[in-house]
């Protein structure tokens, strides 16, 4: 039986700079990307079940959601998006973190480097809101992408 961990990064101090990986581009949520969302979300994570509308209601309907904060990788400049990942805040008023939320690569794309990108597109993102730390959710079996975010300085919470 699988786990969900915490791992946190308790500085942003020093975070790579994201590069792009060759052939790929980044933009932001643009209206009617939730069925990219789904899409995307549905291949990597088909344990879990997602439609537009439960997107809409999660994500697009809460007050701390804005364009600037959902980030899509995309075969060339204005290609199908293959990966995802969202800078998400709950409240600032209580947290200082910023929650590395829900980043997915297609399985057809993994291994070229997408979901570091994402990552640190996120980490970033949170620099420039003034967040000192970030933290994440995960599940105890997806060996490689704890093993990626660690190398990023992600760290098991105690």
């Amino acid at each position: 039986m699988s786990r969900t961990i915490l791992l946190v990064r308790e500085d942003l101090e020093g975070v790579p700079p994201p590069v792009a990986p060759e052939g790929l581009a980044l933009r932001t949520y643009r209206p009617g990307d939730a069925s990219n969302w789904v899409r995307i979300i549905a291949e990597a994570f088909p344990e879990f079940e997602w439609d537009e509308q439960k997107f809409e209601a999660r994500f697009l309907r809460q007050p701390q959601f804005s364009p600037e904060i959902l980030f899509f990788v995309t075969q060339g400049v204005e290609g199908l998006p293959v990966g995802t990942g969202m800078a998400w805040v709950e409240d600032r008023k209580v947290l200082d973190s910023g929650c590395v939320h829900w980043i997915a690569v297609l399985p057809k794309c993994h291994r070229r480097g997408i979901g570091r990108y994402l990552t640190l597109t996120v980490l970033w993102k949170f620099k420039e809101q003034g967040l000192p730390k970030a933290h994440l959710w995960t599940e105890d079996y997806r060996a490689g992408a704890i093993r990626m975010y660690e190398e990023i300085g992600f760290r098991k919470a105690e």
